[in-house]
């Protein structure tokens, strides 16, 4: 990964919890989104977002992306602790309406 982004994964309980730590924006984007899309389409994806710092445009959509192929493979993806932040451009961008977000680990 990314210097800026900084994925810990662990798999339990039949799911996998990815930690997000730094900065998902265009640099970073591109590897996280295909390791996402690959998780996504096989299993249940929680991703914790309470240390990611920024999120810009392409890591939006990313997590469209994710969103959109857990549905289509019967798989959810789950934003959890959400850096205030990143829940307000979430909110802003209205994709709190779309996307599944949790309080809950």
């Amino acid at each position: 990964m990314n210097e800026k982004l900084k994925i810990n994964i662990e798999n339990k309980n039949e799911a996998i919890y990815m930690c997000l730590n730094g900065d998902l924006d265009l640099s970073s984007t591109i590897k996280f989104r295909e390791l996402l899309l690959n998780h996504v389409s096989k299993e249940n994806v929680f991703l914790n977002l309470e240390n990611l710092e920024y999120i810009d445009s392409s890591g939006l959509a990313a997590l469209i992306e994710g969103h959109q192929a857990a549905r289509k493979n019967k798989k959810e993806l789950i934003l959890t602790t959400i850096h205030p932040k990143i829940l307000s451009i979430l909110e802003m961008a209205q994709l709190h309406t779309i996307l599944n977000i949790t309080t809950n680990d």
